[in-house]
């Protein structure tokens, strides 16, 4: 109770999602699952620390269903027991962070975004030119990825947990657990994209009669809502958009999706099996990239003002790489500094061309 009272305790929880799928995946060829949720306790070095693994089996076959909960022990069989646990945890984690995380929340829930934008914004609507290089390459990497990687039979098929049914599961993914204004977490750089976009929306919509008005921005809003996203039209969660502060969240959390959320999903995921090869390219920053807050689009630099909000914003990041690099650097945090740690880059906004684990492109360009 000391613990929960700390809010020291966190749950990983897959068993709901997983569970369905069970009888499914265990039914094709070299393959298992189960439905998991794992309890992780906040160490005072800072570190979590897995403290008991529940795997769930459905009734299946004749046979009753079966639960069982793991924990960390000494005695030999147990530890053996405990380490299978985790990793299939571990690959429960990895399936959901390709399938959820990093394919649903980014690459498919954007494209919305980007067919309304073209749709009923003219490219010289102010809310176009600050969202185009949002979206730049994203309809191109998705087809592709259509093709190749989510494709039936394709890579994600044949390198993660639920198999053939990994698109199908993203899909049941976004029926239960997406929702708008829970995309965009608050974080020191998603406060710093916060400020540029509210600087930049106040410039051209100076009181909220005017985002009210605004046909195309109410056109592009009501496309997103009602037929990109069709099936979640009356969830929870949407803006009305009609005060600015409904343009700032919208705009701020597409902005983070497609920057931020994208960054720190895919560029880590570097595996030791055949999926490896495919990852190292598709993690693998071109030399033309373009990274958030590096260079000001044209258009900006037209407008003094957004100009300078832009340089502000520029700044900012700055710092904040500034504090990535010194807590990469603080002996205290266990999570990124000492012996065989990794430290955490992938949130530092700049970048070489290259694998580097690091850098925010403006886009889901990769």
């Amino acid at each position: 109770m000391t613990a929960i009272k700390q809010k020291k305790l966190f749950v990983l929880d897959y068993h709901d999602l997983l569970l369905p799928y069970v009888s499914k995946v265990r039914q094709l060829k070299g393959t298992t699952l189960y439905g998991s949720r794992t309890l992780f306790f906040l160490t005072p070095d800072g570190t979590l620390r897995p403290v008991a693994i529940e795997l769930t089996r459905p009734l299946m076959d004749g046979k009753p269903q079966w639960r069982e909960v793991f924990t960390p022990t000494s005695h030999a069989t147990g530890c053996w027991l405990w380490r299978l646990a985790k990793a299939h945890v571990l690959a429960h984690d990895s399936g959901v962070h390709q399938l959820v995380s990093h394919w649903l929340r980014t690459h498919c829930c954007t494209e919305p975004y980007i067919i309304a934008a073209n749709r009923q914004l003219s490219a010289m609507h102010p809310i176009y030119k600050l969202l185009h290089p949002h979206f730049r390459y994203t309809m191109e990497i998705n087809a592709l990825a259509r093709g190749y990687l989510i494709n039936a039979d394709g890579v994600i098929e044949s390198c993660f947990s639920p198999g053939k049914y990994s698109i199908e599961l993203s899909s049941v993914a976004y029926d239960q657990l997406w929702q708008f204004d829970l995309q965009a977490l608050p974080n020191d750089l998603i406060n710093s994209l916060k400020e540029w976009v509210t600087d930049y929306v106040n410039h051209y919509y100076k009181d909220s009669s005017l985002v009210q008005s605004d046909q195309e921005l109410q056109a592009w809003w009501a496309e997103v809502r009602n037929v990109g996203h069709g099936d979640k039209r009356d969830a929870a969660g949407w803006p009305e958009l009609k005060t600015t502060d409904d343009l700032i969240q919208i705009i701020t959390t597409i902005v983070w999706v497609t920057s931020g959320h994208h960054a720190a999903c895919f560029p880590s995921q570097m595996q030791a099996t055949k999926v490896m090869a495919v990852l190292d390219v598709l993690s693998n920053h071109s030399s033309d990239e373009e990274y958030l807050g590096e260079n000001a689009e044209p258009a900006w630099k037209e407008d003094p003002i957004i100009n300078a909000a832009f340089e502000r914003f520029n700044g900012r990041l700055k710092e904040i790489e500034g504090t990535i690099d010194a807590r990469n650097q603080d002996m205290k945090l266990k999570n990124r500094n000492g012996a065989g740690v990794l430290p955490y880059e992938l949130l530092k906004p700049f970048s070489k061309s290259g694998v580097t684990g690091q850098g925010v492109p403006y886009s889901i360009s990769i």
